[in-house]
C-alpha cells in the first residue's frame, strides 16, 4: 500500500480515497532511507472519462488586469523547496514539542501557506506514541532518523491574545515573511523540508482544510471501536452533549494534590450551566477539580483515568488523552476555562476540525 498520501490543492478526492484503502491493518517497519531517495511520489490515480460539456458561449474579452506589485513584507520561497513537511516528535533541536492541538493548528497554517505558495505539505509523526492510534500516520514509513534530528521548531512572534468578557480571544499577526525565511533556512532533501511550526491560520479554515485535518486524525479500526464503546458506556449519545474542558496547567497535572484556589474555582462554578446532567461531559487536567465539580454534579460524565499529556512518554497517558479528544469530537458545544493567555489549543482546534460551537474563558 503507497501511504505516502499528501495535500494540495486537488487532494481532497484523494484523501477520502484513502479513507477507504486504510482499513487495512498493514503495518511498515522503521525505514532508514538515503536523503535522496527518502520519499516516492504517490501512484497517481487516473482520473475517469469526462463527459464533455456542450459548447460554451464565448464570453466579450476581459480587461486584462493591470500587473500586481508585489507587497514590500514579501518575500520568495527557495525555488529549490517544493514541499513542506510538518513534523510532530517529542524534542527539535532548539525546543520540546507542544499538544496534539498546537500541531493541528500549525499544520492548518501550513495548508493555508502551501496553497498561496502552490507548493505541496505533508504530515509526520516522528516518535510520539499518538502515530499508533492514527489510520493516517500508523501505515506511514518514519522519516529518515538523519532529518528527524535536524529539524528546528519555528519560534517565531506568534498572535495578539485579547480578553474581553473574560473570553480568550487573538487578533492575527502576519509573519509569512519571517516564517518563510525560517523555511528558507533548512536543508533540503530532494526538494523537501522538513519543519515544525505552531503558527495560527487566519480565522477562515476551508472546509477542504477541515476534511483533509478529519482523515489525518481518523482513529485505527481497533481504537475506534474502543471509542465507541467508552461513549455507549458512559450514556452519552453522540453530538447530543456539551463538554466542559478546564485548563488549570502543567503544574496542576505534575502535582494532582495542589489545591484549586478558591478565586479560580468560583469562576468556575458561575459558568457552569447544568440542568441535566447526563447531557454533559467534563474533561480537565486536573483530577482535584473533576473530583470537586463531581461531587457536585454526581451525574455529570467524566473518565477515571489516569490525565497525561500527548507529550507524555507513556502510551496509556497518551491513550487516555486521545480518548478526550475523541470525546470532545462528538460534542454538540465545548465550554473551556484556562489559565493560560492563549487558552486551550487541545479543545480550540478539536471544535474547528469538527465544526463545534465553542468559548474558552480565562482563569
Amino acid at each position: 500500500m503507497n501511504s505516502n498520501i499528501y495535500y494540495n490543492r486537488n487532494e481532497t478526492n484523494k484523501l477520502l480515497l484513502l479513507a477507504k484503502k486504510l482499513k487495512n491493518k498493514e503495518k511498515y517497519k522503521k525505514i532508514h532511507i538515503d536523503k535522496r531517495e527518502f520519499f516516492k511520489p504517490p501512484n497517481m490515480i487516473k482520473p475517469p472519462n469526462m463527459i464533455k460539456p456542450p459548447n460554451m458561449i464565448k464570453p466579450p474579452n476581459m480587461i486584462k488586469p493591470p500587473n500586481m506589485i508585489k507587497p514590500p513584507n514579501m518575500i520568495n520561497l527557495h525555488k529549490d523547496i517544493h514541499k513542506i513537511n510538518h513534523v510532530y516528535k517529542l524534542n527539535y533541536i532548539n525546543a520540546s514539542s507542544s499538544g496534539i492541538g498546537d500541531f493541528i493548528r500549525g499544520s492548518y497554517y501550513l495548508l493555508q501557506l502551501s496553497e498561496s505558495l502552490n507548493i505541496d505539505i505533508d504530515l509526520h509523526i516522528y516518535d510520539n506514541y499518538i502515530k499508533y492510534y492514527l489510520k493516517y500516520f500508523s501505515l506511514k514509513p518514519n522519516i529518515n532518523e538523519n532529518i528527524a534530528n535536524n529539524i528546528y521548531k519555528y519560534l517565531g512572534d506568534g498572535p495578539i491574545y485579547t480578553k474581553k468578557n473574560e473570553i480568550i480571544d487573538y487578533d492575527i499577526v502576519d509573519n509569512n515573511r519571517n516564517f518563510i525565511n525560517y523555511l528558507n533556512n533548512q536543508p533540503t532533501y530532494s526538494n523537501n523540508i522538513f519543519v515544525n511550526t505552531i503558527n495560527f491560520p487566519s480565522r477562515f479554515i476551508s472546509e477542504h482544510h477541515k476534511t483533509y485535518m478529519k482523515i489525518v486524525m481518523e482513529p485505527i479500526d481497533l481504537f475506534k471501536i474502543e471509542i465507541d464503546e467508552l461513549i455507549n458506556n458512559m450514556g452519552l449519545i453522540k453530538n447530543d452533549y456539551i463538554t466542559y474542558h478546564i485548563r488549570l496547567g502543567d503544574s496542576y497535572l505534575a502535582n494532582h494534590n495542589k489545591l484549586v484556589q478558591s478565586q479560580t474555582l468560583k469562576k468556575i462554578i458561575e459558568k457552569l450551566n447544568i440542568v441535566n446532567t447526563n447531557k454533559y461531559l467534563l474533561i480537565s487536567d486536573s483530577t482535584v477539580i473533576k473530583n470537586i465539580i463531581y461531587k457536585m454534579y454526581p451525574d455529570i460524565k467524566i473518565l477515571k483515568t489516569i490525565i497525561g499529556h500527548t507529550m507524555d512518554e507513556n502510551s496509556q497517558k497518551i491513550k487516555n488523552t486521545l480518548f478526550d479528544f475523541y470525546l470532545m469530537s462528538y460534542s454538540k458545544n465545548i465550554i473551556s476555562f484556562s489559565v493560560y493567555e492563549h487558552g486551550s489549543g487541545f479543545s480550540k482546534w478539536c471544535a474547528v476540525t469538527y465544526g463545534i460551537p465553542y468559548i474558552c474563558y480565562a482563569l
